[in-house]
């Protein structure tokens, strides 16, 4: 394979690696932006009320918005009203889109309408057991669609495999939003992952707490994947 073929396959299907910042306190949170700043353009905020999952992460809005920082901000609402919760993270200047789950309590038209009127782009998640079929009457209405490859609510948790063939029946869809995928991501099945052919994957403990620097696991993130999507072209 030539080098102009070999970079035009990579960009089709190469996917982008998101960090995820799942903080309890404003230093964890802190510390997390300026490992990724040198790295990403962007990073998903985790937000956990302790209702729709068990355990409730660092949301204080107040002090987010005062740190300084070239990254955007994503929201992943893990929270069992999104629209109450939005409201929370309207006056953050660098966040362009939040993504609630199709099994809060709150209607997905109602909510898409809401996050769509603060002008950010809109996901809807799905949780492993959760059928594609809820998902199907937004597709149009939506810029992404998150496959949870963990049942949410902490890092950490073992990667589920079987959410695979749910997310190859989506992606093999002519029309769709973007696939993203979140979970139990790591070295070990990144490949696995880019096989599924979605164009976003969402990292925690992986680039957070891999041992190493954020930089040399990132890089080996990156490399892994770069080799499973040669092999799948």
């Amino acid at each position: 394979m030539d080098f102009e073929l070999r970079t035009l396959v990579i960009f089709r299907i190469m996917p982008q690696i998101i960090p995820t910042l799942l903080c309890s306190t404003f230093e964890e949170f802190s510390t997390q932006v300026k490992q990724v700043e040198p790295l990403f353009s962007y990073a998903q905020i985790d937000v956990m009320d302790g209702k729709f999952v068990p355990s409730v992460s660092f949301s204080d809005v107040n002090q987010i918005a005062a740190l300084s920082t070239s990254l955007k901000y994503e929201l992943h609402l893990m929270v069992a009203d999104p629209i109450a919760e939005i409201q929370k993270w309207k006056s953050i200047p660098n966040i362009f889109r939040a993504i609630f789950h199709m099994e809060s309590s709150c209607d997905p038209t109602s909510a898409i309408t809401a996050i769509c009127e603060l002008g950010w782009e809109v996901g809807i998640a799905l949780n492993p057991d959760t059928p594609l079929t809820l998902a199907g009457a937004f597709y149009d209405l939506v810029d992404v669609v998150l496959f949870m490859t963990v049942n949410p609510g902490k890092q950490g948790q073992k990667f589920i495999p079987e959410v695979g063939e749910k997310i190859a029946q989506f992606t093999g869809l002519t029309s769709r939003p973007k696939c993203a995928v979140d979970g139990g991501i790591n070295k070990y099945n990144i490949a696995q992952v880019t096989n599924y052919g979605a164009e976003l994957l969402y990292v925690g403990s992986a680039l957070m707490k891999s041992g190493g620097t954020m930089e040399e696991a990132y890089r080996e993130l990156q490399e892994k994947m770069t080799k499973a999507a040669l092999r799948i072209s």
